[in-house]
């Protein structure tokens, strides 16, 4: 995973010995992607791993997203994004057709109790009505 690694000749004056790295596959840092990460003057968390491969009959999936990525990322109710679609596209949505988009961004969703009979036609979300509730989602930081 790692090519090179820069150190400073002396240890910093703040306790660095970490100038950059060199990766071997591009990684997004600092609004752009590149292979090479600078650790000019910031401070760092480093984290080691131990991965170790087992005889199982059965995988988990763990889904890690860091704290600060996950308060960036917007929320809304059902309620809100039809609200929002209204007030700014003169659409009525409903629920069926948030959940249709959300299952398309491949947002979790929790289950619907209150589902239709096996064989009848679930409408499907039109495109008109797609666009503004991708818009809705942006608005509310969801993508």
């Amino acid at each position: 995973f790692i090519d090179e690694i820069e150190l400073y000749p002396e240890r910093q004056e703040d306790g660095r010995i970490l100038k950059q790295l060199h990766l071997g596959f591009p990684v997004f840092y600092e609004g752009s992607e590149g292979d090479t990460i600078r650790l000019l003057k910031q401070n760092t968390v480093e984290t080691c791993v131990l991965l170790g491969l087992k005889d199982v009959d059965e995988y988990i999936y763990i889904d890690y997203e860091p704290d600060h990525h996950q308060k960036k990322r917007g929320r809304a109710t059902y309620q809100q994004i039809k609200e929002y679609v209204m007030n700014t596209h003169g659409l009525h949505v409903s629920s069926l057709d948030i959940a249709q988009i959300k299952d398309k961004c491949g947002f979790e969703k929790r289950d619907n109790y209150n589902k239709g009979k096996e064989g009848h036609r679930v409408p499907i979300c039109t495109p008109e009505k797609e666009q503004a509730i991708m818009d809705a989602f942006k608005h509310f930081n969801m993508l």
